[in-house]
């Protein structure tokens, strides 16, 4: 009777219902949002993106937000979670209208995203400036501020990476005559409202500063780097005029033909 009850036992565990899914909080369903749109993108057809390169950077962005997955119990077995409803489908991309379609998605979850206060949110604020810049400026679907409109961050770093541009950005306009690259550093300025004012210190006049003769797109590609790598210890409420100042740099690299990571994060 005790190997009847035992066994009876067992067959009831069997019988038992698959277990309910837990419903994925705001942020992820938000990362879900991000990673559908993103995978949608890199399954597109080349034709459908206009640059055979694109879907490998997009693959690279699915994972760089986690990837699509669903919500399965911590305790639940691996046949209990392969009886759960299956992934969202991914939907197809093959003409450049659904491509748009897919990046304005992406690109909008991503923002809402990029506002938590979270490790998600900090990959979403690093990967958002580089997809933004796919967009021509009408066509952008996420509004940025104009991070050249006056001082926008406290962190130090991030002072001082924009500064270092600033002095570098004179001196080639100084050397090379490039009135471009002048007008750019007032805006490298502007963004932080002057370096003592967030409390940098050992601010150093050009001919101690600049002690390389770059290009205008190295010079770009070196602050912007470094205004990235801040990222993760900035405030959130910093973080938009941040975002739209690597969304214009991004821009600048790529007029350029320089190569734009998929994310902005440095490791």
């Amino acid at each position: 009777m005790g190997c009847a009850l035992l066994l009876g036992g067992c067959a009831l565990r069997f019988d038992m219902p698959a277990p309910t899914p837990e419903p994925p909080s705001a942020e992820e369903t938000l990362r879900q949002e991000a990673a559908i749109a993103l995978q949608a993108l890199a399954a597109a057809s080349p034709e459908a993106l206009g640059d055979e390169q694109a879907a490998d950077r997009y693959r690279t962005r699915v994972e760089l937000v986690g990837g699509v997955w669903q919500a399965c119990p911590t305790d639940a077995s691996e046949q209990e979670c392969e009886a759960l409803p299956t992934p969202p489908a991914i939907p197809p991309v093959t003409t450049s209208e659904q491509a748009i379609a897919q990046r304005t998605a992406a690109a909008t979850a991503l923002k809402q995203l990029a506002g938590e206060d979270t490790s998600s949110g900090v990959v979403a604020a690093g990967m958002l400036p580089a997809l933004l810049a796919e967009f021509s400026a009408e066509d952008a679907p996420v509004e940025l501020p104009d991070w050249g409109s006056g001082r926008w961050t406290t962190s130090a770093a991030v002072v001082e990476a924009l500064d270092w541009g600033a002095w570098q950005l004179e001196a080639l306009g100084a050397r090379s005559g490039d009135k471009e690259s002048v007008t750019l550093a007032r805006s490298y300025r502007a963004a932080v409202a002057a370096p003592q004012a967030s409390g940098v210190s050992g601010v150093r006049p050009p001919s101690i500063y600049v002690t390389e003769q770059l290009s205008r797109a190295e010079i770009i590609q070196r602050s912007a780097a470094a205004v990235a790598g801040a990222l993760p210890d900035l405030a959130v409420a910093e973080r938009g005029a941040v975002m739209s100042y690597l969304t214009e740099a991004t821009r600048q690299l790529a007029t350029a033909k320089i190569e734009v990571p998929a994310s902005w994060l440095a490791g």
